[in-house]
């Protein structure tokens, strides 16, 4: 969380997350300015909360209490309390994917509170079965292609996805396929959609990639073929549950 505090003289004091002082991440002094600003961190080493704080996964709120005392070494009269509030954006995220133009085998072609950024996942689709492929936008019936959902920074937040489709950009029923359900899992298609869904296990904030492999197909009411899917962000980690056999996890993926 990042923090901004502006004092009416220079100050001169210690600031530290209660509890946490000997931690030297969630101590900060004043240096004779009217203004500090630092940023406290919310996960510590193993993935475990840091410096006190406190994260509700079902509001998406981050809490900690701070000490501000006008000296350092030492609190005296004129200490004071201040809880701050984070709010993270844990809402459900309706991803939508431009048309895939596929080509026809015939073509071939007091309270302190701030709110945490919103979380940016993307969808794609790679050329090839892995993440390792290069987005397209145009391939071929039968091409193996894989449908990528990504996180790119799992600092703060994790995510899952779910109720996934492809229509073809009409909203018929007769012309729409239901890729992941409601619950996660893939639903397999012969020659379309490969079952199960594959999930990476991302380590020190890097990427997270859920995906499904697929192959090339198309509506016979149009040759472009549009992905929605819905994807629930959270705090650290998701309580979220599937059977085992749905998600298959992946630390190194077709290097």
């Amino acid at each position: 969380m990042d923090v901004k505090l502006q004092f009416e003289e220079a100050f001169n004091g210690t600031i530290f997350v209660d509890q946490a002082y000997n931690i030297s991440a969630c101590r900060w002094e004043g240096d004779q300015k009217k203004q500090m600003n630092f940023s406290i961190p919310i996960l510590g080493s193993n993935e475990q909360s840091a410096c006190g704080t406190t994260v509700e996964e079902r509001t998406g709120e981050v809490t900690c209490l701070l000490i501000i005392s006008p000296m350092k070494h030492i609190l005296v009269d004129g200490v004071m309390g201040l809880q701050v509030r984070c709010l993270y954006a844990i809402n459900d995220i309706t991803i939508t994917m431009a048309g895939l133009r596929l080509v026809g085998l015939e073509e071939r072609a007091g309270i302190v509170t701030g709110n945490g950024g919103t979380p940016t996942i993307q969808i794609q689709i790679l050329d090839g079965h892995g993440i390792r492929g290069r987005a397209v936008t145009h391939a071929s019936v039968g091409q193996k292609l894989t449908l990528d959902i990504v996180l790119r920074d799992t600092a703060i937040y994790d995510f899952y996805v779910y109720s996934c489709i492809a229509h073809d950009g009409s909203n018929s029923a007769d012309a729409s396929v239901r890729v992941i359900d409601v619950n996660g899992c893939a639903v397999a298609l012969p020659r379309a959609i490969e079952y199960p869904v594959h999930v990476t296990n991302p380590t020190d904030g890097s990427a997270k990639h859920i995906f499904i492999f697929m192959y090339g197909f198309q509506f016979t009411s149009s040759q472009f073929v549009y992905f929605k899917c819905q994807a629930r962000p959270c705090i650290h980690k998701c309580g979220h549950k599937v059977s085992i056999y749905s998600y298959t996890y992946i630390l190194d993926i077709f290097t």
